[in-house]
């Protein structure tokens, strides 16, 4: 629904609630219209109200907690999405929500516990394997994190999304010589993969093969001709190899 309609609709539910102010609904779906416009703190103050008139409405509950969350009040948000799965066990929506409010809170670990949770139901979610697997990285639990990229890759080995994601992790993890067998596979079969191809070179340079590093600077300079992050990074790798051979 493009703005013009939220708009409309915001003017329609108002207009109900005029006539009708205990109407607990029309609150929550003004409030619904207020959340999808990113207005977050205007959406609050009728999903509150919406609550207080028929607290029976747990949906209002959720929305409430995307509020929240959109807020950055990140308590009132893990309280909302808790209350809402309480209520309503079977919809696994809200297990993703507490995994990334967990994120933002910096909870990792928390936040696998949700996302397992959630691949408990749907173990053959991609995005929330791939999810999961950035979480374990970010509490040091490489071989998970990689072990759920590689539980993708079963899928569909030729996925250079979760390729290029494995390579990032690794590189992250300062296993070099990993990403780049990584960038390598996006690589042979996508020889114009401008990301894979710069995140190799990054990958060389970090494992000081500034050789292989030179190789790709230069070929994405040729493509890139006004990019002076290459030639920046061209003149670090010919540097370095100067001092190899001429130590000072």
């Amino acid at each position: 629904m493009h703005r013009k309609a939220y708009s409309e609709a915001i003017n329609k539910f108002t207009s109900c609630l005029n006539h009708s102010p205990s109407n607990a609904l029309a609150y929550f779906q003004r409030g619904t219209c207020y959340l999808l416009s990113d207005k977050a703190n205007v959406a609050l103050v009728d999903f509150n109200q919406s609550i207080k008139l028929d607290s029976s409405n747990y949906d209002a509950y959720f929305n409430r907690g995307l509020a929240h969350h959109a807020l950055k009040n990140y308590t009132f948000a893990e309280a909302d999405f808790l209350l809402y799965h309480s209520r309503v066990p079977n919809d696994y929506k809200v297990l993703n929500n507490l995994a990334i409010l967990m994120e933002d809170m910096q909870d990792y670990k928390a936040a696998v516990d949700y996302y397992t949770l959630f691949l408990d139901r749907f173990p053959e979610n991609k995005d929330k394997h791939i999810a999961r697997a950035f979480a374990y990285a970010q509490i040091d639990s490489i071989k998970l994190a990689i072990k759920d990229l590689d539980f993708c890759l079963k899928l569909d080995p030729k996925d250079e999304e979760v390729w290029m994601n494995k390579g990032n992790i690794y590189y992250d993890a300062f296993q070099y010589s990993n990403a780049i067998d990584a960038y390598n596979v996006i690589l042979l079969n996508t020889p114009d993969n401008t990301e894979a191809r710069i995140n190799r070179a990054d990958a060389f340079t970090a494992n000081t093969q500034y050789k292989e590093a030179i190789e790709d600077f230069e070929l994405l300079s040729t493509k890139d001709k006004y990019n002076p992050e290459y030639y920046f990074n061209l003149g670090f790798c010919y540097l370095q190899l100067s001092k190899t051979k001429n130590p000072f």
